[in-house]
């Protein structure tokens, strides 16, 4: 590379979806060197909005790089206004994802010393890269399904940050697939907000349960793991699938969110107990031994009942706690990269 390329730095908070968008994004951008940020004349700060604590960390990021150029990506770009830019003077761009084709672009007018606002509404389809540079360990790689939501959780800004729920064509998620098994990836991790509800756009009913058949019937050394699925979207169909194939990990991660049918009604979440329940019990009688992890919340609770109905509902699935779960927010990821293997997949 000559003296000409970008140095750039990247800072990916939150979820593992927002770690997939960035390795999707980064084929596009041209003539560039991935550096530690510290040592970067740009960072691409990817951004996660979900939570007040995950905005913070986004803040608290942008005051550590106030001797750098920022160009700020993810969530919650698409809810910044202008005066961020009298704010921090180190923010020269904020993009939001339905420009995430113009980057290159954009890149090369923040070098110039120029300041880019290009934010506008999420697209209506699920817009796909030609490409993939792999940002995390070659052991795995996450494949993001959907995008956005429909459930109107009352705690939940998803839907406001995201968009209405939009699944990738199964055409564009197989080659990736293929193109990640070839470059040697052993565990492919699919995510979306619900993976169970991937086709109800594009095929008027959910089709996660085609879509891991067919990626099982792909040849090489590798599994699939189904990452964030609510309870009422698994079907059997897809139970007896997963049961049927070796290379479907018997794994579900299902947000259970409580187990008192009073917090899950303010939370406007389904709330009838005895069907979760009921639908736990199908799924370790059609997958025996199957691992089952989930979060939920620890907030103060409201009286002893609600504390005795969660503690009911623990002890019904039979699961063990860990300390890890047991948070008042989500688990977030931050990654910051300084020494990565890279490898572009050309799906």
């Amino acid at each position: 590379m000559d003296n000409n390329n970008i140095k750039l730095g990247l800072v990916s908070l939150g979820c593992p979806k927002n770690l997939a968008d960035l390795e999707a994004l980064m084929p596009t951008i041209k003539d560039h060197l991935i550096v530690s940020p510290k040592d970067a004349e740009i960072i691409l700060l990817n951004t996660c909005g979900f939570l007040k604590k995950s905005r913070d960390e986004v803040f608290e990021n942008i005051e550590n790089f106030k001797k750098k150029k920022i160009i700020l990506l993810g969530c919650l770009a698409g809810k910044l206004k202008k005066d961020i830019f009298k704010k921090y003077k180190q923010v020269c761009a904020v993009v939001s994802s339905a420009h995430y084709w113009e980057i290159n672009t954009i890149i090369k007018y923040v070098r110039k010393g120029e300041k880019i606002f290009a934010v506008s509404n999420e697209p209506e389809i699920f817009e796909d890269t030609r490409g993939k540079i792999l940002l995390s360990p070659l052991s795995h790689s996450y494949i993001k399904i959907a995008e956005g939501c429909n459930n109107k959780c009352s705690y939940c800004l998803i839907p406001s940050l995201k968009g209405r729920y939009r699944s990738r064509k199964m055409e564009d998620i197989l080659a990736e697939v293929k193109e990640l098994v070839n470059l040697g990836v052993k565990e492919i991790i699919l995510v979306a907000q619900d993976c169970g509800c991937y086709g109800i756009d594009l095929f008027k009913e959910k089709k996660l349960a085609e879509l891991v058949e067919k990626m099982a019937r792909i040849k090489g050394d590798f599994w699939v793991r189904i990452l964030y699925i609510y309870p009422e979207t698994i079907d059997e169909k897809l139970l007896k699938i997963i049961a049927s194939s070796k290379k479907i990990l018997r794994y579900l991660d299902i947000p259970l969110q409580h187990g008192d049918p009073g917090i899950l009604k303010k939370m406007n979440r389904p709330d009838n107990i005895k069907k979760t329940l009921e639908k736990i019990n199908k799924i370790r009688k059609i997958l025996p031994g199957i691992t089952l992890s989930g979060t939920y919340s620890r907030r103060k609770f409201v009286n002893s009942k609600v504390k005795a109905n969660l503690r009911a509902f623990m002890t019904t699935f039979n699961f063990k706690v860990l300390p890890l779960l047991l948070t008042t927010n989500l688990i977030f990821m931050r990654v910051s990269f300084v020494s990565i293997t890279i490898l572009f997949c050309s799906c």
